[in-house]
């Protein structure tokens, strides 16, 4: 009879599925090329056509700019015919996410960041992906849009789940390079200190966790 589970080895007999992790053996994943070069292509030229504004703190009615938390820009890409090989390649991945998070969608429109270190340092600190104005978020993802030569600094951290305050550092090492990890877990976008980064942000959701 084939094994549905793995029997964990706790004494309160938690199930573990076969190719799942908890979030504190594995943080984050990590995927070389997620997109290829023709598919970067096409976010190219699609970014030409955004429309971008100085990112916000919070969502919905409570968004606010906060220049000392949050330094950047960002656009927003429409689910439509055209972006509909984005959404469903990603979700496809997001569905098959190794913590078993049970998600249903992208609700939200994907999040064209660009972090501009023309005269300042952009970032965004400390924060989790979730609150008011949000759905329920489940799975973040991001994909690097930037060359490594095209800006110093940068980079994403996820915190340990040591609860000792450590920060772990994601790789971007090229681009098309893709980072997922759950949404609830604290992250910050590294200052970007010369140059641009670009990368798409996205939220994966799903039913109210309980």
């Amino acid at each position: 009879m084939k094994q549905l589970y793995q029997v964990s080895d706790s004494p309160h007999y938690v199930f573990k599925y076969p190719n799942q992790s908890f979030v504190g053996e594995t943080p984050f994943t990590y995927q070389k090329n997620f997109l290829n070069k023709k598919e970067l292509k096409l976010i190219e030229k699609l970014s030409k056509t955004l429309s971008y504004e100085l990112a916000q703190v919070g969502g919905g009615l409570d968004g606010r700019i906060e220049k000392q938390k949050r330094n950047g820009k960002i656009g927003w890409v429409s689910y439509n015919m055209d972006t509909k090989w984005l959404f469903d390649k990603i979700f496809g991945v997001a569905y098959q996410n190794i913590w078993g998070l049970d998600v249903t969608g992208i609700h939200d429109s994907i999040q064209y960041t660009i972090y501009p270190a023309e005269n300042e340092e952009q970032y965004y600190h400390s924060h989790r992906d979730g609150g008011p104005g949000t759905w329920w978020r489940k799975v973040s993802m991001t994909i690097q849009l930037s060359e490594p030569d095209e800006f110093e600094g940068g980079g994403l951290q996820i915190e340990d789940q040591g609860g000792d305050g450590t920060w772990l550092d994601a790789p971007h090492e090229d681009r098309g390079d893709m980072i997922m990890f759950p949404s609830f877990m604290r992250h910050q976008a590294l200052p970007v200190t010369k140059g641009t980064r670009k990368c798409l942000v996205i939220w994966i959701s799903g039913p109210p966790l309980r």
